[in-house]
């Protein structure tokens, strides 16, 4: 991460990455879709978004938590 990302707020580089997953996951049925947007979101890595706050929301996708599985067809979370 840059030195100047220093100055930013922990709690606003957290809302960064978290709106950037929901954005790329919205509405989503497909389990691929939390895969295809963890791969985006790692893109940015550096230089967008701060690595450790990426890792963390990675480590909690593969923990198979259940807010991050996608929408089932009705609408509602599994």
């Amino acid at each position: 991460m840059r030195e100047e990302d220093d100055r930013i707020p922990l709690e606003s580089r957290i809302i960064k990455v978290a709106n950037a997953f929901d954005d790329l996951t919205e509405g989503a049925r497909d389990p691929d879709t939390v895969a295809v947007a963890l791969e985006r979101i790692q893109l940015g890595l550096g230089y967008e978004y701060d690595p450790e706050i990426v890792d963390d929301l990675i480590a909690l996708a593969t923990s198979g938590h259940p807010a991050l599985r996608p929408e089932s067809s009705s609408g509602t979370s599994r």
